[in-house]
């Protein structure tokens, strides 16, 4: 089982559309057996705990009426979850947990990640190959437009590797990501030589393929938090536990990108949010060490 895990507030429902929509698409090139070894795992936070409904111009029952009708968007799947939640309060939690599921493979993705309908089947596509290449830990992950630094240029398709640095603000997200005639998509070891990084490297929501050994390999800590390091902290355990049978792998030639084009919400300026970012993300600092370290001390 194929298991996409998407979490969002009532801000990205219009992005959660356009997602559903996309990937409704890219359903048409998958097998029926393919479809239904696919389910979603798909929370709506409307905790207190992140969003002062009082200060708000909108109530929780509106946002979760407009949230549930896009329900029959993923019934081309195997029954899965489409819910609200006053509990997982981050896209990390959110990760962390679903790996308890019975799922073999999750896709993580974040809902401003435009993306070319095909790439679903491709990335679906690529877990037999590398299954038939005898690895059972590893990381798939599309290709990406130029970043904010070089140091992701690992993953940059060639078309864009001479753009500027920071062109993943400035692009058409919709044309960078077509798919066009004659592209021939084929998937590739990754590995980022940048000195004093992980050897592994790729952003969590960037439509990750996760295998559930790898999560099982390095698995986070109970209490790792909300939001923030989550595919970091899978980075630097791969690295700590030097085992050459984790990979990443790319789908070269595939591309997604943030969308900082045209994102739109109906609810922009109508919810009071308490940002808690930084505190959920400072919490998940001290439990990323500690997780390290105890891989350190379990692999000794």
């Amino acid at each position: 089982m194929i298991e996409i895990v998407i979490w969002i507030s009532p801000t990205d429902i219009d992005d959660l559309e356009k997602t559903l929509n996309r990937l409704n698409i890219g359903k048409d090139y998958l097998t029926k057996e393919q479809c239904d070894n696919v389910k979603f795992n798909i929370v709506m936070c409307v905790s207190d705990e992140i969003i002062d409904w009082s200060k708000s111009s909108v109530t929780i029952k509106e946002v979760t009426e407009k949230f549930l009708e896009l329900k029959p968007l993923t019934n081309w799947t195997s029954p899965g979850i489409f819910e609200t939640t006053t509990t997982i309060n981050g896209c990390t939690s959110m990760r962390r947990l679903s790996g308890y599921s019975d799922s073999k493979y999750y896709i993580w993705l974040d809902t401003d990640i435009i993306f070319d309908p095909l790439t679903l089947a491709h990335s679906i596509n690529s877990i037999d190959v590398i299954e038939y290449a005898g690895f059972t830990k590893f990381v798939s992950i599309p290709e990406i437009v130029r970043q904010w630094d070089s140091t992701w240029d690992c993953l940059v398709n060639e078309r864009f590797i001479t753009k500027p640095i920071g062109y993943q603000a400035t692009n058409n997200p919709y044309i960078d990501t077509i798919i066009g005639d004659g592209v021939d998509p084929k998937l590739e070891e990754v590995r980022n030589n940048v000195h004093h990084q992980p050897y592994m490297k790729f952003g969590g929501g960037w439509f990750a393929l996760i295998s559930k050994e790898l999560m099982k390999a390095i698995p986070f800590p109970e209490n790792y938090g909300h939001y923030g390091l989550d595919d970091t902290y899978l980075m630097w355990g791969a690295n700590i536990l030097e085992d050459p049978t984790i990979k990443q792998f790319k789908l070269k030639n595939i591309v997604v990108c943030e969308n900082y084009f045209d994102r739109m919400t109906t609810y922009k300026g109508k919810i009071q949010f308490i940002d808690k970012r930084e505190e959920f993300k400072k919490y998940n600092e001290q439990m990323f060490h500690i997780g390290l370290e105890n891989l350190i001390k379990n692999k000794q």
